[in-house]
């Protein structure tokens, strides 16, 4: 077996990661991914031609490196994600490692605690499909501009209650999909239910748009990531009919 450190994998290599991602993602039947952004450190476990482990890594500021990693599910529970480890490890100094991984996979989860690894917080991924049921919220007062369009680029859009600003949050549409992040009420604005009440109308505008201008905004759900530890946003977007898809955990070694 050969270790091969690149920070610029050529195409052969790109080939094996992705036939490798491929292998684990049906194997675990979950959507995470290996970085391949520039800036990634890579470290590539093979046996002869056939590529048993890959490492991703970025170190960030705040001495930081996120860190990914996959292995065949033939060949798991045989030290070669700790082989990898161990490599990143004499050029990482005291760099905290944080991990991101899915917690419907058992292998990585036995894996991290496995090395001591400490769990930081988790992310859940919510969907809500499209037309939705009615919230059933007054929401007349809330405007937002500018008016929604199906933007491919990030837009801000400003959150309006009475002609007064009160908040903003981000959309990205994109293909049947629009994704819904940022959401955001202006601190002295707080705990009055507005927050409710734009969501609610948010939900209303995009129903509206998805029965009848199915051409002009032709999303047909919508996509969120919030924090476990965000109890009050965890229950505004289950009360909007949102359900969860994907649950994501990081952990810090």
């Amino acid at each position: 077996m050969k270790i091969i450190r690149t920070k610029q994998l050529d195409l052969h290599q790109l080939e094996d990661l992705h036939a490798l991602e491929t292998a684990c993602r049906s194997h675990d039947q979950t959507s995470l991914t290996l970085p391949t952004e520039d800036g990634c450190l890579f470290f590539l476990l093979y046996d002869e031609e056939t590529l048993l482990s890959a490492f991703s890594a970025i170190f960030n500021e705040f001495e930081t490196c996120s860190c990914s990693a996959f292995t065949l599910p033939s060949c798991r529970r045989r030290g070669h994600f700790t082989r990898l480890l161990e490599e990143l490890l004499k050029e990482s100094d005291e760099c905290d490692l944080l991990f991101l991984a899915d917690d419907s996979c058992a292998d990585a989860k036995h894996t991290l605690d496995a090395i001591g690894a400490e769990l930081l917080n988790r992310e859940h991924m919510m969907e809500l499909r499209l037309p939705a049921p009615s919230p059933g919220l007054d929401s007349r007062a809330v405007q937002f501009s500018p008016a929604l369009s199906p933007q491919a680029e990030d837009t801000l859009y400003t959150i309006y209650v009475n002609d007064q600003s009160a908040g903003s949050f981000h959309l990205i549409f994109h293909n049947d999909t629009v994704y819904f992040y940022g959401f955001e009420i202006q601190e002295p604005l707080r705990n009055q239910g507005i927050g409710t009440r734009a969501a609610a109308a948010l939900i209303e505008e995009l129903n509206r748009s998805a029965r009848s201008q199915p051409e002009d905004l032709p999303v047909s759900r919508v996509l969120l990531q919030v924090s476990g530890d965000n109890e009050p946003a965890l229950a505004l977007y289950r009360r909007l009919g949102f359900a969860f898809t994907e649950t994501l955990s990081y952990y810090m070694y």
